[in-house]
């Protein structure tokens, strides 16, 4: 209608000459406004996502540390075991050779 000429359209009204192209630009404004909506919504269940999954994960890390909390403290204990049985053991050769030079002065004495 608007490319045709004006006096083949006195019959058409003020109205209906309105610029066809205003709806087209309400339509695509509601589409830009329902898009960045959808967008919004998206990002917020994103990051709602993101905090619940790292919530979860941090139980999940804290039921793991309850339940290893006391085989920790038996392992460690084994472990101050284990260090003093190896200082026991490192200090055993040294006496073992003393016990053995002691032997063998005291049985060259005897002969």
């Amino acid at each position: 209608k608007m490319l045709l000429p004006r006096d083949l359209l006195s019959d058409v009204t003020d109205e209906e000459m309105l610029d066809p192209r205003n709806e087209l630009i309400s339509q695509l404004l509601e589409h830009q406004k329902f898009k960045a909506a959808a967008q919004m919504l998206w990002s917020r269940a994103t990051v709602e996502q993101a905090v619940f999954a790292t919530n979860e994960c941090q139980k999940a890390v804290q039921d793991i540390q309850t339940k290893y909390k006391p085989k920790k403290y038996q392992i460690d204990g084994l472990s101050h075991e284990v260090d003093s049985l190896t200082k026991q053991l490192q200090s055993a050769p040294a006496t073992l050779s003393e016990r053995r030079l002691k032997r063998s002065s005291l049985g060259s004495s005897k002969r």
